[in-house]
């Protein structure tokens, strides 16, 4: 589903888990360095690089989904539709969250794979994910996914991150592709 007003409350609990768990955000932070507070902020940061307006310097257009199951948001994905230098070392095509009751459950894999596909239709041929080097499930997530790495990088903040290159050719659907609910 896109980001939108209706699922603030549940947005709300979404990140308030991830303050919980020590995971913070970096997506709420990023709007808020650009003078965005708050959910309604957030929410309206992320919607507004959606769309061919005006962005802060080094932000391309970016959509932004989350996986709900009812009214609880499980996670977050997002697909920026061109790198720049610095997201070709440090963010690449996608990223996305899981919260962390959640994890382990085949959730990051789905929104991966589904991204994979937005980004297709979007004519990309690939998507860069860059992963930290100490997340062992993210890592595991995207060699699932036929990621290929390439060279590590260190981030700004001193972060040693692993990059992968992922193909948005031939992604049939099959038994790995279902909803991890069972959909």
């Amino acid at each position: 589903m896109p980001l939108g007003r209706e699922v603030c409350d549940a947005l709300a609990d979404f990140h308030a888990e991830f303050r919980e768990s020590g995971d913070g955000s970096g997506a709420l932070a990023a709007a808020e360095r650009h003078g965005y507070r708050g959910l309604d902020g957030y929410i309206e940061f992320w919607t507004k690089l959606a769309t061919d307006a005006p962005r802060p310097e080094g932000y391309v257009k970016t959509n932004t989904w989350l996986l709900l199951r009812g009214e609880r948001v499980i996670g977050e994905v997002r697909l920026r539709h061109t790198l720049t230098p610095r997201l070709e070392e440090d963010g690449g095509n996608i990223g996305y969250s899981v919260r962390a009751s959640e994890r382990n459950k085949g959730y990051a894999t789905y929104l991966l794979r589904e991204t994979l596909k937005r980004a297709a239709a979007l004519g990309l041929k690939r998507a860069l994910v860059t992963i930290e080097a100490t997340n062992g499930s993210s890592l595991r997530v995207a060699e699932k996914c036929g990621g290929l790495r390439i060279a590590d990088v260190v981030a700004e903040d001193g972060v040693l991150l692993r990059r992968f290159w992922l193909s948005t050719m031939d992604l049939g659907a099959d038994a790995h592709d279902r909803h991890p609910s069972g959909r």
